[in-house]
């Protein structure tokens, strides 16, 4: 694959991912979700206190995405989710509830991927990260990252997001 096939697919990876969040959550949670920024960089240490990471990997390539939350916020998307008030929503339903949004907003990416590239993609099972600023490590060295910063309810949220395309 040339290099300005794999920008292009970027982009339209990129694309899709943003689409897929405002939509997932405007759908799911009921709010409405704006991008305020997308930052490459080399690494990114999130900094909330849930977060979901899930990998997809095919033959042609692979990469990762982490969802991070506050806890405030993941309690009232997910509590949306349940049709319950956050103040009722439970640890084990933060864990369900952000598992399944990125579920859903991998998903979404996955088909357009696996579309684009005509190959089959697949996704792990999400793994959930709980307690106050944590970090997410065993990522994938040299690989640049997008960071992509979110308003919903006027909190920030972000997704990591990274992927590579296989040398052939």
């Amino acid at each position: 694959m040339q290099t300005q096939s794999r920008n292009a697919l970027d982009a339209k990876l990129v694309h899709n991912i943003m689409d897929s969040v405002t939509d997932v959550l405007g759908t799911m949670a009921g709010t409405t979700v704006t991008l305020k920024d997308v930052v490459p960089l080399q690494d990114f240490k999130p900094q909330g206190d849930i977060s979901s990471v899930i990998g997809i990997s095919g033959e042609t390539g692979e990469g990762m995405m982490a969802l991070s939350f506050t806890e405030e916020l993941t309690k009232v998307m997910v509590g949306r989710l349940l049709g319950l008030p956050p103040e009722e929503v439970e640890k084990d339903d933060l864990v369900d509830g952000v598992g399944e949004l990125i579920n859903m907003i991998s998903g979404r990416a996955k088909v357009a991927l696996s579309n684009e590239c005509n190959t089959v993609y697949r996704l792990s099972l999400p793994s959930i990260i709980l307690g106050s600023k944590h970090e997410i490590v065993g990522k994938a060295k040299n690989i640049p990252y997008l960071l992509l910063f979110f308003d919903a309810e006027g909190e920030t949220f972000h997704l990591q997001v990274t992927f590579r395309i296989f040398e052939s």
